[in-house]
């Protein structure tokens, strides 16, 4: 009986006693739904992490990698795109606490800057045109399906989130 394996993670070449057995599917999606769902996730992401303390997030990460499960802000381009997310909304967060304003309710949720960076910063970022924009095209064109996350962990960023 065939089996099924669906996962979202890197994908290791079959070796070739198994390649005839094994067919490989990658699915790509429709990129302007990618981009969204990606500055949703960054926004989820990083407002979790300003709850609670450091030590219950040290402690949480530790548990994770103890029971050798998958820690999202390790995997590219989420280990680039969170750390950098998460300053941005602390330091929003910090500016209305230092001038004691009050939470507005924003009309619409993709450009709310007192609460989160909108949208089209997001997008128009460098950081994530490195990643997400330009990135996405190197996982299907340069590196093929067997690709290896290496490549993308090599890839370093100043500042401003623009490539070295």
């Amino acid at each position: 009986m065939p089996a099924l394996v669906a996962q979202h993670a890197r994908s290791q070449a079959p070796d070739s006693t198994a390649a005839a057995r094994v067919a490989l599917v990658t699915t790509l999606r429709e990129p302007v739904g990618r981009l969204l769902s990606a500055y949703e996730f960054v926004v989820e992401v990083a407002i979790r992490s300003l709850g609670g303390s450091e030590a219950n997030r040290t402690a949480a990460y530790a548990k994770k990698k103890a029971e050798d499960k998958m820690i999202t802000s390790n995997i590219w381009p989420w280990s680039h795109l969170l750390p950098w997310f998460r300053e941005d909304l602390q330091a929003r967060r910090d500016k209305r606490l230092a001038a004691h304003a009050k939470l507005p309710v924003p009309a619409d949720p993709y450009n709310a800057p007192e609460l989160v960076m909108p949208l089209t910063e997001f997008i128009s970022h460098p950081l994530v045109q490195a990643t997400l924009h330009n990135g996405a095209t190197l996982q299907v064109t340069r590196a093929g399906p067997f690709h290896s996350t290496r490549y993308h962990s090599s890839i370093s960023f100043d500042s401003r989130g623009g490539v070295r």
